[in-house]
């Protein structure tokens, strides 16, 4: 299966006619991406996010394409007679156009279609939603078939219609069955917080600073000097909190992870995780899981758990300011959960089909 952050989209804001091939890295939010056109003759044409809107991402994208999206194998770009079959065949399908004209349309934030006045998919808990989330995030939510914050807010939010004295345990057998090592009380069901930004842990600040201030990249050394944060909050998508635990918890759909900061290249999303966790336990034992589409081994978190798993010292390099066992720990207690697994654990009520639905068409499970 290929890694999926390889598409060909139709979007007429950034090619009119014609489908082109899209790819984006890291976070889908973020603005890692790029399309090329293969209609033209000779190579492709290739434009990175900085020839858009500032203020488009990769989910963005996405959500412009609507339903005209396809995903693309793992091919080299340079196979250009590949990827120019690949998209007449799409073309014609869905665009009834064999050999389009190669000219580009010029893209623009007025050119944008606008947020609907009501969702386009099934929300849970609408009003509650609103409280939750607003402008971009909230937009992408209610319009992008590809959000992974719809299937987490949707998911958590039908969790919490059940018993938490099933559902919780039930999550802890399915943390087992992928890995985990040590797990966290059966008996004590969690709170659950969506969404949670957590400021970098001051150690770790300290440190990154002194780092920096020793690099060789001037640019590095003149931003230790300022007194501001060098690194960003990190959002915890779901924090569960119990008497005795604390587990931060990152959802995935169908980007990967992070693999640095501005500031620190080896500073991945995973390890942000970890480090917040500890930090903010507050004497409870911390966890660190992932809720994912896939296990697929392409995919960077998945190698990097198997590593930190497999190599529980490997952490220390990268949080030298965490206790050995609490490091060894962690590594022992992650867990990587698919979406569809959890599924079996919602209500299923004649006024949740349309929901479940959704759900297992964005996660990819059998109906």
């Amino acid at each position: 299966m290929a890694k999926q952050n390889r598409w060909f989209i139709h979007v007429p804001e950034i090619e009119s006619e014609t489908f082109v091939f899209f790819y984006f890295s890291g976070d889908e939010h973020g603005r890692s991406w790029s399309v090329r056109d293969y209609t033209n003759p000779g190579n492709p044409t290739l434009r990175y996010a900085k020839d858009f809107p500032e203020d488009w991402s990769a989910s963005d994208v996405f959500s412009m394409a609507g339903k005209y999206i396809a995903l693309a194998e793992t091919r080299h770009t340079g196979d250009v007679d590949w990827y120019r079959h690949q998209i007449r065949a799409l073309n014609r399908k869905y665009l009834q156009s064999d050999s389009p004209p190669a000219s580009p349309r010029s893209a623009s934030r007025d050119s944008r279609p606008p947020m609907p006045d009501t969702p386009d998919f099934p929300i849970v808990d609408r009003d509650k939603l609103l409280a939750h989330r607003s402008g971009k995030a909230l937009k992408r939510i209610l319009t992008s078939p590809q959000s992974e914050d719809w299937v987490t807010w949707t998911v958590m939010r039908l969790l919490q219609r059940t018993d938490a004295s099933t559902w919780w345990p039930a999550v802890i057998d399915l943390a087992a069955a992928n890995g985990a090592g040590s797990l966290p009380r059966r008996d004590a069901p969690p709170t659950v917080t969506l969404w949670r930004s957590i400021p970098a842990p001051p150690e770790y600040e300290k440190r990154s600073r002194a780092r920096m201030a020793k690099s060789d990249n001037p640019r590095w050394r003149e931003r230790a000097r300022n007194p501001k944060a060098v690194e960003g909050p990190t959002e915890v998508d779901i924090a569960l909190k119990g008497s005795s635990y604390s587990a931060f918890i990152e959802a995935k759909l169908h980007s990967d992870i992070s693999e640095g900061t501005t500031y620190d290249p080896e500073r991945n999303q995973i390890l942000r995780n970890i480090d917040c966790a500890i930090e903010q336990a507050g004497g409870r034992s911390p966890w660190f899981w992932m809720f994912v589409k896939d296990r697929n081994p392409e995919w960077r978190y998945q190698q990097l758990i198997e590593k930190y798993r497999k190599e529980p010292e490997s952490l220390a390099h990268h949080l030298p300011h965490r206790d050995p066992a609490t490091r060894a720990r962690m590594a022992r207690g992650i867990a990587v959960i698919a979406w569809r697994e959890l599924l079996p654990l919602l209500p299923d009520t004649p006024d949740t089909a349309d929901t479940r639905e959704e759900l297992r068409r964005r996660v990819g499970a059998a109906a």
